[in-house]
């Protein structure tokens, strides 16, 4: 049994190290101008974290998750001009406002 847990632990971070550096990407997803514009109001995270490809940074949060009045803000690196980005408020998993500086 001694050998088992040595085989699982040198085989676990093994994996660890692995599995998420092969599904991950190396780099977080930036927007471009086109995702932006597909973006609606009332579509939920899912949606667009599908449209972008990928989750943005948390740059503040309110309430507690499930809740309608839980509100989250997301900030994304732009794609275009130096310092390019967008921000995404979700309130209640739905999209409720959204702001660009930059994006080509």
């Amino acid at each position: 049994m001694g050998d088992k847990s040595t085989s699982n632990t040198t085989t676990t971070p093994n994996a660890t190290t692995t599995q998420p550096a092969a599904s991950k990407p190396v780099n977080k997803p930036t927007m471009n101008m086109a995702e932006f514009t597909q973006l609606k109001s009332g579509m939920s995270y899912k949606e667009a974290t599908a449209i972008i490809g990928g989750p943005g940074e948390i740059m503040s949060e309110s309430g507690s998750q499930g809740d309608s009045l839980h509100t989250v803000m997301y900030m994304y690196d732009g794609e275009g001009d130096i310092g390019a980005n967008a921000n995404l408020m979700f309130q209640g998993d739905k999209l409720q406002n959204k702001a660009q500086f930059g994006l080509k």
